[in-house]
């Protein structure tokens, strides 16, 4: 994912191990290297229950303050999908997450992205998902809906995606 100016990671439940590890992947080939061509990192993480955030809050805090420190902008929003927001305890690295009370719309997410500042220019959207079979497709057909010129204008779109069910 390092190859690309805008990354848009996509997790359900567990899968968000994944999106930890290409986030960190970046950011330590930015901090070896002291530059990074990726400049923009969008996580969306879909999950059941809150009680998941408390396992990887902290660590997502402070990889994205790495991240800042590096010259890479970092959003993460939540997409809780049985829970409500009043469910969570109040922590401190709550307030640098976006929280919805919903089902990410992923060619709405995948369109917001695409559209971005950031991409005008080329530079080129990696997009990485893992979860469960049907948020593994629902990114995938986003991918696949998206304007052919578009893509051609954004310096292209690349998928990785990781599926897990049984």
């Amino acid at each position: 994912m390092t190859r690309y100016r805008t990354v848009l990671l996509c997790a359900g439940g567990s899968g968000f191990t994944y999106c930890m590890a290409a986030l960190e992947d970046i950011i330590g080939q930015a901090a070896k290297s002291g530059r990074s061509l990726t400049k923009h990192v969008h996580v969306v993480w879909s999950l059941r229950e809150p009680d998941m955030i408390e396992s990887f809050g902290p660590g997502i805090e402070e990889t994205i303050r790495v991240a800042q420190a590096h010259g890479i902008t970092v959003t993460v929003k939540l997409f809780l999908t049985k829970a409500n927001s009043n469910s969570l305890v109040e922590r401190s690295y709550l307030a640098s997450l976006e929280l919805k009370v919903d089902r990410p719309i992923f060619s709405q997410v995948l369109n917001e992205v695409a559209s971005g500042e950031a991409l005008v220019n080329g530079g080129g959207l990696g997009v990485g998902v893992c979860g469960p079979s049907g948020l593994v497709e629902g990114v995938s057909q986003a991918v696949m809906d998206l304007d052919p010129n578009q893509v051609q204008g954004i310096g292209g779109v690349k998928l990785h995606s990781e599926k897990f069910g049984w």
